[in-house]
């Protein structure tokens, strides 16, 4: 089955490291990208939930409004650093 990172409460990025065997209807690794601001304020660190998903709709990086980015991906942990690749 896929393999996902996952952590289900915000997470530092670097510290989401946790590898979760997926369902057989869990074909998808999500990750949702947060701001910067939503946990540590001022830090320049990148919060994020991951976890093994049945549906994931990608957001579009350059919308403008409060949307948390989503990143999806189908490989065995390929959601290991999104949140690097969005700047």
């Amino acid at each position: 089955s896929l393999q996902c990172y996952t952590c289900k409460e915000l997470t530092p990025v670097q510290e989401c490291l946790k590898i979760e065997n997926c369902t057989e209807t869990e074909n998808i690794c999500k990750t949702t990208i947060y701001s910067l601001e939503d946990v540590y304020p001022h830090t320049g660190v990148s919060t994020v939930t991951k976890m093994c998903s049945s549906v994931c709709e990608p957001s579009d990086v350059d919308g403008i409004g409060m949307t948390h980015p989503v990143s999806c991906c189908n490989s065995d942990l390929c959601n290991v650093d999104d949140a690097a690749s969005l700047g």
